[in-house]
């Protein structure tokens, strides 16, 4: 007879006083995965950027003055300051201190780079520190960049989560008769595969919207960026879950089992997979993997590499761990498989459609001479 783990924590992490609000442990769990999701990032833009040091537009704050440091400096005048500065980049390797090139890496990226995007990445840095305030240095750029995007992110994610659950696991006559349900997310109701579908309209408009910036980039490429840090994000959304004794699995009798207290379906205290840890543990898993592969390599990835090895192993993954899980689909009765396994086949077929997808080149890197 096995001793099972006895699960009962209380899902109030503490109330806040005067507005007598409980703080739930699920929502403290979505804080830190937001707030270090946010740290990935930046972590993983910045890379991006070691890649891509360029020059764009936007990156030009002040033209007089500009062109007047470019003409006392370098001796060189134009009217376009962007392709004046990115021939800069492509000059020798400026007169930085080697001292200070090591300082300014370690503080950008302790990585290592390809000999010919690390001259760009240092010119880049060099020029930076010398234009001052007459442009947007790289690394503020990527700062900037990383912030505005993940909050795309993050409210793609929790809109298509919240309609996603509602649409999958919610007979229709319960948000048509009350429409304000969709907004009452603290009642808890997330479908990840809704979540998919917001992560991907989002970066969708993000792409559009940066389509004149960053040319090279496609949607896929974007997407990439977003793999890793939603990746923790979705981890310490199952341990919420597995703190609030949710999306539970099937009764069983192995050792590592856990005996929920209160679970959600209402049902006895026995011995559960512990499916929410599972999920929770691959997310980190497949997170740290994904993470050694972007940054160690010298050269960028293949664009939808990324995202495509996280889809297919992701939902390939799910369909297998909801045979483990009860069934929570309203129309679960009447299917074959589960309403979470029909719906992550589309997830496996895309991701894999991505692995195998043919590199194409980009155009600024050929530009560059790299």
């Amino acid at each position: 007879m096995f001793s099972w783990l006895f699960w009962n924590p209380d899902p109030v992490c503490f109330t806040l006083p005067y507005f007598d609000r409980p703080v739930m442990w699920y929502g403290i769990c979505w804080a830190i995965g937001f707030f270090v999701a946010l740290f990935l990032t930046k972590e993983v833009v910045s890379r991006f950027f070691c890649y891509y040091p360029e020059y764009i537009l936007r990156d030009i704050l002040h033209k007089e003055r500009l062109g007047a440091l470019l003409r006392d400096k370098f001796g060189i005048e134009g009217k376009n300051f962007v392709s004046l500065l990115n021939g800069l980049l492509l000059k020798e390797r400026l007169p930085l201190p080697k001292k200070r090139i090591h300082r300014l890496l370690v503080a950008f990226s302790r990585k290592r780079l390809r000999p010919h995007a690390l001259h760009l990445l240092i010119n880049r840095l060099y020029l930076d520190e010398l234009l001052g305030k007459e442009v947007v240095s790289l690394r503020k750029r990527a700062s900037a960049l990383s912030e505005k995007g993940w909050v795309f992110i993050a409210v793609g994610t929790v809109i298509g989560a919240r309609i996603g659950h509602l649409l999958f696991y919610h007979y229709p006559s319960e948000y048509l008769l009350d429409p304000l349900l969709f907004f009452r997310i603290w009642e808890g109701g997330l479908a990840s595969h809704g979540a998919v579908v917001g992560i991907l309209l989002a970066v969708c408009l993000w792409t559009y919207l940066h389509k004149k910036e960053y040319p090279f980039m496609r949607f896929i490429g974007w997407l990439d960026l977003a793999s890793i840090p939603v990746l923790f994000g979705c981890a310490m959304i199952r341990i919420g879950n597995f703190w609030n004794q949710e999306l539970l699995g099937v009764v069983s009798r192995l050792p590592w089992a856990i005996i929920f207290g209160n679970p959600e379906d209402g049902g006895l205290p026995q011995p559960r997979h512990p499916v929410q840890l599972y999920e929770a543990l691959l997310y980190l898993v497949l997170m740290c993997i994904l993470y050694s592969a972007f940054f160690r390599k010298s050269r960028p990835l293949k664009q939808g590499a990324l995202a495509g090895i996280l889809l297919f192993t992701v939902f390939a993954f799910r369909f297998i761990l909801e045979f483990w899980k009860e069934k929570q689909g309203v129309f679960d009765p009447f299917l074959v498989l589960h309403t979470g396994q029909l719906l992550s086949i589309p997830c496996v077929i895309i991701g894999l459609a991505l692995i195998v997808m043919k590199e194409q080149k980009h155009d600024l890197l050929d530009n560059l001479g790299s």
